[in-house]
């Protein structure tokens, strides 16, 4: 059986471990929560922007396929219009 100078010693260092782990938990508490603000100013710049945030990945997918598909026919009525002026030239 443990002596009373033992057991003191074992409450001693679990209220010491226990103060530790509360401080570590109230720091990480803190760096959620700033996480959590950080987050909804991002989400209301995205609804603000006009996007839903729970479709932002589609929606930029969607876009770069707009994108891409009004490039290409930009550079299809730009090479028409250098092959007329280069017929001109001639």
């Amino acid at each position: 059986m443990a002596n009373l100078e033992q057991i003191q010693a074992r409450v001693e260092d679990a209220t010491r471990r226990h103060n530790l782990a509360a401080t570590k938990q109230s720091k990480l508490q803190g760096v959620l929560e700033e996480k959590k603000k950080e987050l909804l100013k991002l989400k209301a710049e995205i609804q603000q922007a006009g996007f839903d945030p729970k479709t932002l990945r589609e929606e930029k997918v969607r876009l770069e396929a707009e994108l891409d598909q009004l490039l290409t026919k930009f550079e299809t009525e730009l090479a028409i219009v250098e092959q007329a002026q280069d017929e001109y030239e001639k």
